[in-house]
């Protein structure tokens, strides 16, 4: 469904807010100049710190031309395409949606997109006034680009695409209702906030739907666990879970894809990797992915002409400091996570004489009988698993500002190299701060019942706290400060820009915590289901009140995101082996012969049939992967449907193309 759209000559586009400087400064009419000469119109408005852009129709259709969009035109009377718009063409895009005028010709999202590329085309190397005047500081700027002078060199404030509230009320009323609904009206997120948004919002609902059926198992063995009265460590049937944890992980992986190619065909991304001008070298110095890359400017030694050439054993050197950077700050991560198991009394030696290298007597003593973190107490020894939580937070949000600066100091040349890069390190270290006491408790401690505990802590609180942080707090603030706005004001632009990387890295952390631990906490998956229909709304609400409007690049998948999703199913597949074989009793229900109990009922292996327990466990992960990968190779990760659509679509366009040429 498609929201009716006024002519875009008469409706601002992107809006543009100037800093105090350019205010205070005698350049802003050279520049709106410079605007204007670029194609680019200035809509009248009264604030005078705000401007709203927009363009001519026509010039949108050549913007959307040269981009190579893809949008749906109709190739016969009865059959549709997706394909690259044409000019030429433009009356077979309008009929491919019957009603349409020529003011829906694009979308929203399109709308803004192709204006801030006319921007980004908009270039003053041959007004050497003008740039004098804008550009401080010369040995920082390396490039001619306009928009990019004026937001390095603080001329403006903000630059965003404006919001249509019509548009943005409806997908989020669409959103939050009916309560029960799981998969969201994506086709019209993407529509309007683009396939970016539209990716993520798609893959929580799929998740979401997931893990419901996962959910059911969870709950069966959680059921089937209290009628027997047996403990978390004893149960026969816990290990069951892990392994079909593990399958369902493997599936959900390769489904997802599937429904992502169908979405990258639908958004008009599909072909995107491989329509990138990849070949094409830029004939003048100044022009590049990301304009924040810099280098010398030299003769290129294929092509002959200009680029802008930075050694990559620079950037590797930059990378070797990078990871020296982020191992001081795991280390960091790790000391508070010593602290916090030693005040929670999970670290204690087994007897007098026995070493333990993380167990810290006057740190350990807190969580003593009557002391300030009673590991008895109900309510006291609750709050280090609290403290914890938000150290968890707080240091995350240092090397947030860390892991910034080091990727910008690597200086990439594409946006992308850039995102995955910051995307790596932020995961990397936030996962090991979520993770990295589960993993001692089962894998170091191998006490399953505490890995128990302090999972179920930590999945409920996190879940508690992003309720409250992005739910509770989010709308009672927006209530109260409703009746603040600004009457005339464009759009709310001392709104945050929305940053997409919070949201994925709490789906995945979740995620983790399903799989990884699947044996240890079966409930978890029905918990993350029901949280993530409740994060849905959540950041629908978000990006419809708190946010500026994202500017909606066109992407054909989660990118590394999806990376990060594989390793972590596949290491599933370990870890849930590990569980079942060393860190609980599991095993040896199974296996008696392979184990001894001790004086005070703990469990052993047999010190001579040690290594045949540990070649079974092995031999079981090795099993599973080898299920996995027979299952990848089966079932295609393109549908059947989609690349009959793909060959359809290739034969009409050539049977189009031969009929012209006849």
């Amino acid at each position: 469904m498609i929201t009716m759209q006024p002519p875009v000559e008469k409706t601002g586009t992107v809006v543009l807010e100037w800093t105090k400087k350019a205010l205070t400064s005698d350049v802003i009419p050279m520049i709106k100049k410079e605007l204007e000469q670029g194609g680019i119109l200035l809509i009248p408005n009264t604030t005078p710190e705000v401007e709203l852009l927009t363009v001519t129709q026509a010039s949108l259709e050549r913007q959307a031309q040269n981009e190579r969009l893809i949008k749906r035109r109709r190739i016969t009377d009865t059959e549709f395409i997706m394909d690259h718009f044409q000019v030429a063409n433009r009356s077979q895009f309008l009929m491919a949606v019957p009603g349409r005028d020529p003011n829906q010709l694009f979308t929203q999202k399109e709308r803004s997109l192709l204006v801030l590329g006319i921007l980004e085309d908009i270039s003053i190397k041959n007004n050497v006034k003008l740039k004098e005047q804008l550009v401080q500081q010369t040995n920082k700027a390396n490039t001619n680009i306009l928009r990019y002078i004026l937001e390095s060199q603080g001329w403006i404030q903000k630059l965003a695409p404006v919001h249509f509230d019509e548009a943005k009320e409806k997908i989020q009323k669409a959103t939050m209702w009916p309560l029960w609904q799981i998969m969201p009206p994506v086709l019209q997120i993407e529509e309007y906030y683009g396939p970016t948004v539209a990716y993520y919002f798609a893959f929580v609902g799929f998740l979401a739907q997931w893990s419901g059926y996962l959910g059911i198992i969870g709950l069966s063995t959680f059921l089937l666990r209290v009628y027997r009265q047996d403990t978390i460590d004893e149960d026969e049937y816990t290990p069951f879970y892990g392994l079909i944890c593990f399958l369902w992980a493997i599936l959900f992986y390769i489904f997802w894809q599937r429904n992502e190619a169908v979405l990258a065909y639908q958004f008009g991304t599909l072909e995107l990797s491989t329509s990138l001008e990849d070949d094409e070298v830029p004939d003048d110095p100044v022009v590049h992915k990301r304009p924040e890359y810099h280098g010398k400017v030299r003769e290129s030694p294929v092509t002959g002409k200009y680029e802008i050439y930075y050694p990559s054993i620079n950037r590797k050197l930059h990378y070797v400091v990078s990871a020296l950077v982020t191992v001081i700050m795991l280390v960091v991560a790790f000391t508070v996570m010593i602290i916090s198991l030693n005040v929670q009394g999970y670290i204690r030696p087994r007897s007098d004489d026995d070493y333990h290298p993380f167990y810290w007597p006057r740190v350990a003593s807190m969580a003593g009988t009557g002391e300030l973190f009673d590991a008895m107490s109900s309510w006291k020894s609750f709050l280090p698993v609290i403290i914890h939580a938000l150290s968890i937070m707080t240091l995350n949000k240092i090397y947030r500002k860390i892991a910034t600066k080091l990727t910008d100091w690597e200086n990439h040349q594409s946006q992308t190299d850039y995102d995955n890069s910051l995307i790596l390190k932020r995961f990397l270290f936030e996962a090991f701060d979520c993770y990295i006491a589960l993993f001692y408790l089962a894998f170091y401690a191998c006490d399953i019942e505490q890995l128990r505990s302090e999972l179920i802590a930590v999945f409920n609180i996190d879940s508690f706290r992003r309720v409250l942080t992005e739910v509770a707090i989010p709308m009672i603030a927006h209530r109260v400060t409703k009746k603040a706005k600004v009457e005339g004001h464009p759009q709310d632009l001392d709104l945050e820009v929305y940053e997409s990387f919070d949201d994925w890295m709490e789906v995945l952390i979740q995620f983790g915590y399903v799989t990884l631990f699947a044996s240890a906490y079966p409930m978890a998956s029905l918990v993350m289901s029901v949280a993530l229909m409740i994060e849905l709304r959540s950041d629908c609400y978000k990006l419809t009140y708190l946010c500026q409007k994202p500017k909606g690049e066109q992407v054909s998948s989660i990118g590394m995101w999806k990376r990060l999703l594989q390793f972590m199913v596949w290491f599933s597949c370990l870890t849930n082996c590990l569980l079942f074989g060393f860190t609980s009793d599991q095993m040896l229900h199974y296996m008696p012969d392979f184990y001894m109990r001790d004086e005070e009922g703990n469990t052993h292996i047999v010190q001579d049939k040690g290594w045949m327990a540990i070649l079974i466990i092995f031999a079981l992960e090795r099993v599973l992967i080898y299920i996995g990968l027979a299952l990848t190779t089966l079932i295609p990760t393109i549908p059947e449907q989609l690349l009959i659509k793909l060959k359809r679509r290739k034969y009409l366009l050539h049977m189009n193309q031969k009929k012209k040429e006849e």
